[in-house]
């Protein structure tokens, strides 16, 4: 159970990936956040980290509860620099204001 009050953000770290990888899919399987279907690998999310994108992590208690991420919106030329921001929240963290 997460206890403290304060959040901290800090930017993400390669050795987030596994509870990072764990919010996302908790958002694919609850159908809330994304239209994805499969699931995600520590792998995946740890190639993210090797596309330079920037992702920040939300810590309470010195636990992850959540992150945000910036990618490309498309290939197509005419999007370069625009991105897609997203957010995602464990489960545990929601509904909490």
């Amino acid at each position: 159970m997460i206890t403290a009050d304060i959040i901290e953000t800090r930017p993400g770290l390669r050795a987030d990936a596994t509870r990072i990888a764990q919010i996302y899919n908790e958002g694919i399987e609850d159908r809330i956040a994304t239209y994805e279907t499969r699931l995600r690998s520590v792998e995946d999310v740890e190639a993210w980290f090797d596309a330079d994108y920037p992702l920040v992590v939300a810590e309470r208690g010195g636990v992850i509860g959540a992150y945000a991420l910036a990618t490309p919106y498309r290939a197509r030329p005419c999007y370069a620099g625009v991105r897609e921001f997203s957010i995602y929240v464990a489960r545990e963290m929601r509904g909490h204001g």
